[in-house]
């Protein structure tokens, strides 16, 4: 699997949504990293893509990796400029012209709280599933009542399709590659609505990360928790 890590320590958000409980981003940033790292191995190869990162919180991430990391930085630019979509977006391109058609490439966003799981089921699901996956149980498709979707049950847990998502999936080269004039198309904005009509996307239930904004958080596991038992040594 090759895991495309996008983090960024402003405190602002693109949308405008506060950040979970005012927690300061690089404790975010680090947290996420780690809940990450600890399901992963030496067979991944992950690229660190950085916007804003203190040195600091760089040096925390290389740590905490396999040597199979490279790290890549995003020119400084005003949040709402999307530069770090832009440029994340074309060196994915890169990967992808040279990649394996059945290589899982993961695209992930910097505040996302992964469960141990979260990889290793992610990598079993796409011996079975050719289309898009997301880790995350998004909450509110429990109150859209108009949007039927389909459930399968796996080996270890059930998942569900999604009409849409936020900008943290993953895919085989193949895929990507059949949808990428959609996402060029739409680049720096979410494509997901249009790809995943003829892709499908499915997430599992309950959610192995979750997006750690207000109200957003995916249900059943405790989070708090998770949270909790990443020790980061930092204060």
């Amino acid at each position: 699997m090759k895991i495309y890590f996008r983090c960024c320590e402003k405190q602002e958000t693109v949308s405008g949504v506060n950040r979970w409980e005012e927690i300061p981003k690089w404790k975010t940033v680090r947290k996420c990293w780690k809940s990450i790292y600890e399901g992963i191995d030496e067979s991944d190869e992950v690229f660190i893509l950085h916007d804003e990162v203190t040195q600091e919180t760089l040096d925390f991430i290389e740590e905490h990796s396999y040597e199979n990391t490279t790290f890549l930085e995003i020119p400084k630019h005003h949040i709402q400029d999307r530069l770090h979509t832009f440029k994340m977006l074309e060196f994915l391109k890169t990967q992808l012209d040279t990649s394996n058609p059945e290589e899982v490439h993961y695209i992930v966003e910097d505040d996302y709280l992964h469960t141990p799981d979260a990889i290793s089921a992610m990598k079993l699901i796409f011996t079975k599933w050719n289309n898009f996956v997301t880790t995350y149980d998004y909450p509110d498709r429990y109150t859209m009542d108009k949007t039927p979707c389909f459930l399968m049950v796996d080996t270890d847990r059930h998942w569900r399709t999604n009409p849409s998502g936020t900008y943290t999936f993953a895919a085989k080269t193949k895929t990507w590659l059949e949808c990428w004039d959609i996402i060029n198309n739409t680049a720096p904005h979410n494509p997901t609505k249009e790809m995943f009509q003829t892709h499908p996307c499915i997430s599992p239930v309950p959610g192995c990360s979750s997006h750690l904004t207000p109200h957003h958080l995916s249900p059943v596991v405790d989070w708090d928790a998770l949270w909790n038992n990443i020790n980061i040594n930092a204060s």
